[in-house]
C-alpha cells in the first residue's frame, strides 16, 4: 500500500476551516475526511472549567476521544511513519486551498478536481478542527497544514448564530473559547517550526 499523505486543516470556530476541509477533500482525489467534531466525549466525561463549575470544558483536548480518534485515523491505512519534506504535495495542496477558499470551484463539478502528479496516486487523509494542532500523535504524520486565518468579529458573528445541543453560557466565549483559540494559533506556529503550514486568509 502506497504511504498516505496527512493534511491537517485548523482555525477559530467559525472560520470556515470545515467548509475549507470539505472543498479541499472534493478538490484532491482519493480523500478521507475526519472532523475533530465527531470525537468528543460525552458530557459526563469532559472537565468542567476552573472556577466555573458549571462550565464544560469542550475547548480542550481533554474532552476529545483522542483513543477512537486515533484509531480510526489509522485504519484509513498506509499512513506515514515519519515526516518528510514533499514539495510538490505541498504546492498541489496550496493550490487546492486557494481555490477552495476562493470558491471558484463547486464541490459536486467532477471536472474541478486538481490533477497534479504529486497527488493523482495518492490516498490524502484530511483532518480537521480547532484543536488538531495540539495534537502530538496527529502532528507527528501530518505532511502539511492548513491553517485558516478568519478575523475574530467575523467568528465571533458566526458562533453567535449556531445553535448546539449545549449553549454556550454566558461569558464562555470571551473566557473560554477565544483563549482557546489563542493557543491553538500557537501550536500551529509550532508546527510550522518543521513542516509547511499553508495560511488561508478569510473564508
Amino acid at each position: 500500500m502506497a504511504t498516505a499523505k496527512v493534511v491537517l486543516v485548523g482555525g477559530e470556530s467559525g472560520s470556515g476551516k470545515t467548509t475549507l476541509a470539505r472543498r479541499l477533500s472534493a478538490l484532491l482525489p482519493i480523500t478521507r475526511l475526519f472532523n475533530q467534531d465527531d470525537y468528543y466525549k460525552s458530557p459526563e466525561e469532559v472537565l468542567r472549567v476552573e472556577g466555573h463549575p458549571d462550565w464544560l470544558l469542550w475547548d480542550d483536548v481533554s474532552a476529545l476521544d483522542q483513543e477512537r480518534f486515533a484509531a480510526d485515523v489509522s485504519a484509513a491505512g498506509g499512513l506515514p511513519s515519519n515526516f518528510s519534506s514533499d514539495d510538490a504535495f505541498t504546492t498541489a495542496v496550496a493550490a487546492a486551498a486557494a481555490a477552495a477558499a476562493a470558491a471558484t470551484v463547486a464541490a459536486s463539478d467532477s471536472s474541478s478536481h486538481v490533477n497534479y502528479n504529486a497527488v493523482s496516486a495518492t490516498t490524502v487523509i484530511i483532518v480537521e478542527g480547532t484543536m488538531v494542532f495540539q495534537m502530538p500523535w496527529l502532528c507527528n504524520l501530518a505532511s502539511v497544514g492548513v491553517w485558516v486565518d478568519t478575523p475574530r468579529d467575523v467568528c465571533t458573528h458566526r458562533r453567535a448564530q449556531r445553535s448546539y445541543d449545549l449553549a454556550d453560557p454566558p461569558g464562555y466565549v470571551e473566557n473560554v473559547v477565544w483563549p482557546a483559540a489563542d493557543h491553538a494559533l500557537r501550536a500551529a506556529k509550532t508546527f510550522e517550526a518543521d513542516r509547511p503550514l499553508i495560511r488561508v486568509v478569510g473564508m
